[in-house]
């Protein structure tokens, strides 16, 4: 998702880098001290091209991943924001466990501490004499 957006703030920011570049080139042919800028503002739209490559790449390479664990094609388009359209307050309610008792994480750590505490109690236990 990452991927998909930078790639699209990448081809608006190259969009202006061509734009500029058009401008400065009709200046640059009037006053060739100013040539430099034009040889600068091409660099910089060859950095936003790079960039754009590797988010492309990073794209595919996670769509092809996702292909794979899920057993069937997954597209760009496939791609799109699960929370787009949720507020704040419906986000807290869908996702926030009404009973915190009954998180997960919160039963794990609960039974380690359990165990923890048994641990103990026979610890306690083994320094206490034997009766035979």
């Amino acid at each position: 998702m990452l991927a998909k957006e930078s790639i699209a703030v990448k081809k608006k920011s190259l969009d202006r880098h061509n734009k500029i570049i058009s401008e400065l080139n009709v200046i640059a042919r009037n006053d060739e001290g100013r040539v430099s800028e034009y040889v600068q503002a091409e660099a910089r739209k060859i950095l936003v091209e790079q960039d754009i490559n590797y988010y492309e790449k990073e794209l595919m390479t996670t769509l092809s991943t996702l292909s794979k664990y899920t057993g069937f094609p997954v597209g760009e388009s496939d791609l799109v924001n699960p929370f787009d359209g949720m507020t704040v307050s419906d986000m807290y309610s869908e996702f926030t466990a009404e009973n915190n008792n009954q998180n997960p994480a919160y039963l794990v750590s609960q039974a380690d501490i359990d165990a923890k505490k048994m641990g103990v109690k026979v610890e306690n236990k083994k320094q206490l004499p034997r009766i035979i």
